[in-house]
């Protein structure tokens, strides 16, 4: 197993992720947090990377 399978499989991975599917929330988490969007985003990657 690799570490992008690893990462996907990881729940925090999967909810930070999840944030892209409610454009409504990632706005918000865009105009206040950075560094959440950041972890948002990498989440977002790691969860579409093809392995």
């Amino acid at each position: 197993m690799t570490d992008t399978e690893v990462l996907q499989q990881h729940p925090l991975v999967q909810e930070f992720a999840s944030a892209h599917d409610d454009p409504e929330l990632y706005q918000i988490i865009e105009k206040t947090n950075p560094t959440l969007k950041m972890l948002v985003d990498v989440a977002s990657e790691i969860m579409e990377d093809d392995q």
